[in-house]
């Protein structure tokens, strides 16, 4: 049915966020790539600038620190799946806090899985620090010589899941529950050697 040229009834649509595999090489990546597979960023802090929520960045085995471009710390946002190559290869030597994961809003439904995550020699932050988030899963990651907590929970820390990670020679604590209402720490998960 039209008047004046114009359809009465205009469809609406909400047109929802398709979820996108992008990809990081600190070797082979330029941040001006498109973020593919044969295309991919050169850093992690780049990716987390260009993702959205139910997006995943694969990270390649490497080495990611300030000297190859990185800024710290990394604060992926909500609903963010960050998967290393390896723990034994894919490397984050942060500067203080490696990540950070707070803010005003709660960050949701966070994945961190893969890595090797340290901070530089003489830096003392956390490997991860988590204030106001629910549903974050920290699983199959090496977590040492941190400068602080290997992994430090507080504020509102709700449905944590920390799954089969090594988490060894931190200054700190291996992992530090200053507040969290659910917090499962299971499944071959291996603390040893912390201050």
């Amino acid at each position: 049915f039209f008047v004046f040229g114009e359809p009465l009834f205009r469809p609406f649509f909400n047109i929802a966020h398709a979820a996108t595999s992008y990809y990081v090489n600190v070797n082979t990546g330029i941040n001006s790539n498109n973020g593919s597979a044969g295309s991919p960023w050169k850093t992690i802090t780049y990716a987390l600038t260009q993702i959205a929520s139910g997006d995943t960045v694969n990270v390649a085995a490497g080495t990611y620190n300030t000297v190859n471009g990185e800024t710290f710390p990394l604060s992926p946002s909500s609903g963010i799946t960050l998967t290393g190559a390896g723990a034994t290869t894919t490397i984050i030597s942060g500067l203080n806090n490696t990540f950070d994961l707070r803010g005003d809003a709660t960050v949701s439904n966070v994945t961190i899985s893969g890595f090797t995550i340290t901070t530089d020699s003489g830096q003392s932050g956390h490997g991860i620090e988590l204030l106001n988030v629910d549903t974050i899963t920290i699983e199959d990651n090496i977590i040492r010589n941190n400068g602080n907590d290997g992994i430090n929970t507080w504020g509102n820390a709700d449905n944590v899941y920390i799954r089969k990670n090594f988490i060894y020679s931190n200054a700190g604590n291996g992992i530090q529950v200053a507040s969290a209402d659910i917090l499962l720490v299971n499944d071959a998960l291996n603390i040893s050697n912390n201050v």
